[in-house]
């Protein structure tokens, strides 16, 4: 029988992004956010591109807010982008080589800037939980089909078109 694409779920994500995103916007005065990547294995029916759910772009995207409130980049704005290096840190704690993160970073940057927009940030964030359980990273996030990253889009034409308070 087909499988779903969207059958992969935040209980099955190797890498405990709820708790990044804990640490991100805790009020601790520590630089760097330390978790730990559980040791769970990839199901057997799981597609290996599913479509990113609804909830886990959500989840994304408020990772990539808090990143760049760190940073100084500016939250909810379109055209706020990361710094590789502010990025960097919290994809290492996947425990993949720095090999695999540049292959990660490169598929994800499509315009090839160097930094990371909303997108771009969430698409990576994916990459690299794909990447965790066996997935080598495409050679553009574009490469994937259209569906994977349909909630994404989504959300971010939503924030678009939502009035700033």
């Amino acid at each position: 029988s087909p499988e779903s694409p969207d059958s992969d779920s935040d209980s099955d994500s190797k890498i405990p992004w709820p708790r990044v995103l804990a640490a991100l916007e805790s009020e601790s005065e520590s630089e760097s956010v330390s978790v730990s990547v559980s040791g769970e294995s990839d199901r057997g029916d799981t597609p290996r591109w599913p479509a990113m759910t609804v909830e886990d772009a959500a989840l994304k995207m408020r990772a990539f807010d808090a990143l760049a409130r760190r940073a100084g980049s500016g939250t909810g704005d379109a055209a706020a982008t990361l710094d590789p290096r502010v990025a960097r840190d919290v994809f290492l704690e996947s425990g993949l080589s720095e090999s695999v993160l540049a292959d990660v970073y490169d598929a994800a940057d499509e315009d090839g800037d160097g930094e990371l927009s909303l997108y771009e940030f969430s698409c990576a964030m994916y990459l690299v939980e794909r990447a965790t359980r066996g997935c080598a990273p495409p050679p553009s996030a574009s490469a994937l089909p259209v569906e994977t990253f349909a909630s994404v889009r989504s959300a971010i034409e939503r924030r678009r078109s939502k009035p700033r308070s």
